[in-house]
């Protein structure tokens, strides 16, 4: 099969809904990975990723990062997973595992804005 059979295939697929609902957050993050750190703007949060902009690094696709969230007056909250993709200026994060309190901390934060 050929890589335009593959692209029209992807074309013509049904989008996608999203595993959780996303918010904006306007709010700075600090992110890190093994090689690099770096501030970044959150473009927006759910409880399965964050969409960060304006980061004037870029971690490589499929590093594993840490990102640490502070939204008052939630504790801090530190979430681990893997960057997705790249944008024009910033990533994509799919968190890992995220276990029954984070998912909670998290969903409170969306509460908070949304």
């Amino acid at each position: 099969m050929g890589d335009g059979d593959r692209k029209r295939r992807e074309k013509n697929r049904p989008c996608q809904r999203r595993r959780s609902p996303r918010v904006r957050l306007p709010i700075q993050v600090k992110w890190r990975t093994s090689r690099l750190r770096g501030i970044a703007a959150l473009a927006d949060l759910s409880t399965h990723g964050a969409r960060l902009e304006d980061s004037r690094t870029q971690p490589e696709k499929g590093a594993e990062i840490q990102v640490a969230l502070e939204i008052a007056p939630l504790p801090r909250i530190v979430v681990t997973g893997v960057v997705q993709r790249l944008t024009w200026d910033g990533f994509v994060v799919d968190f890992f595992e995220v276990d029954a309190e984070l998912a909670r901390l998290i969903a409170d934060a969306v509460a908070l804005v949304g």
